[in-house]
């Protein structure tokens, strides 16, 4: 017996049909997920370039420039909340005279605590008895920040990074010691230690570091028990992560939504 032509009957047709090719591309997406990593692009966020081109920049001295700022925090109390940024009026374009060498100071009888950097493709020289700045270079000298430096409270000085995106991080780079004082240098994690060494010069390279959007790194240096005598220390600091890509992201939520359009068609 010959059926008569149904429109209805044909609409739902043509609804599961394209249900069913639906959820054929979208399997065939989660499959590809499944398959295929999620590609990534290598971020990295270097200190000594950042601080080096803020102060080539057009308005030098500015300070944070994100994501790194630089200033000072009291040794008997705690970082991340006993940081002090420095200020546009303790910054210099000239560092003990040589314009190479610029950043920020407390104008004080030894100018210190200070955190400043080598802006030349050249070493520079600032002082006969501290060694010579390589480029692009970090300096960082603890200090009291009244007329005395040398009179407690002591303040570290600090180069803090704040971090943009969440993600598992690399820290690296090395301490340099520049003059002959003792000084503690230590990268914190939110207050946390992650590195802590007493050693003239010292390569670090902290892998797996797990941080969240507006976490605070800080590398911090401390002085000998309070004496802040030719403490000058080198930095070199490079913070680096994966940050998965747009299209691998959009390819992530496709592979999502067509493995859960196929449990719902199961149930």
């Amino acid at each position: 017996m010959n059926r008569k032509f149904s429109p209805v009957r044909a609409t739902s047709w043509m609804k599961r049909a394209q249900m069913a090719l639906t959820g054929a591309a979208l399997l065939l997406a989660a499959q590809a997920v499944l398959v295929k990593p999620v590609s990534a692009a290598l971020i990295t966020y270097n200190a000594n370039s950042a601080f080096s081109a803020m102060e080539a920049g057009s308005v030098p001295g500015t300070n944070p420039f994100l994501p790194f700022s630089v200033g000072y925090a009291n040794e008997a109390l705690s970082l991340p909340g006993s940081f002090v940024a420095f200020t546009a009026a303790e910054h210099t374009n000239s560092f003990l005279g040589n314009s190479n060498v610029q950043g920020y100071f407390v104008n004080n009888n030894a100018v210190v605590p200070a955190v400043v950097v080598n802006t030349a493709n050249t070493s520079q020289n600032i002082h006969a008895s501290i060694e010579a700045l390589d480029p692009g270079q970090i300096l960082l000298h603890p200090g009291g920040i009244g007329g005395n430096a040398f009179t407690p409270p002591i303040y570290g000085a600090v180069i803090r990074f704040t971090t943009p995106t969440a993600g598992v991080y690399t820290i690296s780079g090395d301490w340099e010691s520049l003059h002959s004082g003792a000084t503690l240098n230590q990268i914190l994690r939110n207050g946390t230690s992650l590195f802590s060494d007493a050693a003239a010069d010292i390569n670090f390279n902290l892998t797996d570091v797990a941080l969240n959007a507006g976490d605070y790194v800080d590398f911090v240096v401390r002085s000998n028990n309070g004496d802040i005598g030719s403490d000058s220390t080198g930095l070199r600091a490079t913070l680096s992560t994966n940050i998965p890509e747009p299209g691998s992201l959009a390819l992530l939520g496709l592979g999502l939504a067509g493995l859960g359009f196929c449990r719902r068609k199961q149930t």
